[in-house]
């Protein structure tokens, strides 16, 4: 939220494990997050996303240590499905109007390298996705 990521992004849909660690998106595009438009309430399109469906993928380190609590931030116009590292760990239905956090098992991160992988699909109205991992140690 405070620093736009760069994601690997298509909008047509993509080969089967698409949201796997090892899947080639080297010929998706390259954009900076949120992706849509930013008519809606804290949102911030950095990339513009119209149509029904977008699939984005991105890496992230590691957490520093074990021991702690991982967490989804998101921001989802309209439902939206979240993969970390192949697994599927949140499904959202309609839409937010900010940046929510959802709990997700910490066991799933590796400690070099992992991958959130989201796939957006929209009906009706604002059209906004965005969102990241937040690691807490304890």
């Amino acid at each position: 939220r405070e620093k736009a990521v760069d994601w690997r992004y298509t909008i047509a849909s993509p080969a089967e494990d698409w949201e796997t660690p090892g899947f080639a998106d080297a010929d998706w595009s390259l954009g900076p997050a949120g992706f849509g438009r930013s008519s809606l309430p804290n949102a911030h399109a950095a990339t513009r996303w119209e149509g029904p469906d977008i699939w984005m993928r991105t890496t992230f380190p590691g957490p520093p240590m074990k021991g702690g609590l991982a967490y989804l931030r998101i921001y989802h116009d309209e439902e939206a499905e979240v993969f970390i590292n192949g697994t599927s760990i949140a499904a959202f239905s309609g839409n937010s109007t900010d940046y929510v956090e959802f709990q997700f098992p910490s066991e799933l991160l590796k400690p070099d390298k992992n991958t959130i992988a989201i796939h957006c699909h929209q009906t009706k109205g604002g059209q906004y996705i965005d969102a990241g991992v937040n690691y807490y140690h304890y």
